[in-house]
């Protein structure tokens, strides 16, 4: 009985034919008024989607970076946005040819994490002269980047992402 009622109200009541959840007939333009529920099912989906996608978008302007230990980086990670605090443990290398690079490793005292920025970034660290020298304390964050088990890396993507302590 059910089933019968629910496609009684998919059919246009002048022409009979199928019409789904449209409110005017297609074929002969006669008013096919739905019920209130599905009227209201529409407009609190649209809301609710709305509602859902703004408090997304607050959740991810609000959420920082996460501050994670060297050690924690694991393959899991990849690709992940992380800021990551330690120690210049080697003298940077610094390149300007066709692609400008900067890489230097830093280590937390129990694991190493090379980090490494390319072009626009490394140009912008190397023309303010914010590249780090060794022993210094830094705060970074960037990219993860696992291309093979034991080579973890950090990309930079911008200057201001390295902070010299």
């Amino acid at each position: 009985m059910a089933e019968k009622n629910a496609n009684q109200e998919a059919l246009c009541p002048a022409c009979d034919r199928f019409i789904g959840p449209l409110d005017t007939c297609p074929y002969c333009d006669s008013p096919s008024p739905k019920p209130f529920s599905l009227r209201f099912l529409r407009f609190a989906s649209l809301a609710l989607a709305v509602i859902g996608m703004a408090l997304l978008y607050l959740a991810a302007r609000r959420g920082g970076v996460v501050t994670i230990g060297i050690g924690m980086v694991t393959p899991a990670m990849n690709s992940a946005y992380v800021r990551v605090t330690g120690t210049v443990a080697a003298t940077p290398k610094t390149g300007l040819a066709e692609s400008a690079y900067v890489s230097f490793p830093i280590s937390d005292g129990s694991n190493r994490l090379m980090v490494v920025a390319f072009n626009a970034c490394a140009r912008g660290l190397i023309d303010t002269t914010n590249v780090p020298q060794r022993g210094a304390r830094v705060d970074v964050a960037g990219t993860v980047s696992i291309s093979r088990p034991g080579e973890r890396r950090l990309i930079m993507d911008s200057p201001e992402q390295l902070k010299v302590k």
